[in-house]
């Protein structure tokens, strides 16, 4: 997991939806990221993200974009990232005997 913040201060925009491009390192733009709310927050920042209706549009090479259809934050709000793992190209090892 990556854990991006989004600063109050970050949004562009006079009205919804508001744009938001934050640094996530490790993260490439080829990558399916998930988004998620960070474990961490505090309840405010869990309201905010709420009222906000983040969502993950786009990430390139070491950045995302998250909009919020709803109410800009007013405070700083962390969110995770999941990069998930493809295994298609994995050997994995085996229990069986030969």
């Amino acid at each position: 997991m990556i854990t991006v913040n989004l600063t109050a201060a970050g949004w562009s925009g006079t009205a919804a939806p508001y744009t938001q491009v934050a640094q996530a390192v490790g993260v490439a733009a080829t990558d399916q990221v998930l988004l998620h709310p960070y474990q961490g927050a505090t309840q405010a920042q869990r309201t905010a993200a709420r009222a906000a209706e983040l969502y993950l549009t786009n990430n390139g090479d070491g950045s995302v974009t998250i909009v919020a259809d709803g109410t800009k934050p007013t405070i700083d709000v962390p969110v995770s990232k999941e990069v998930p793992v493809s295994y298609t190209h994995l050997t994995l090892p085996t229990t069986s005997r030969v």
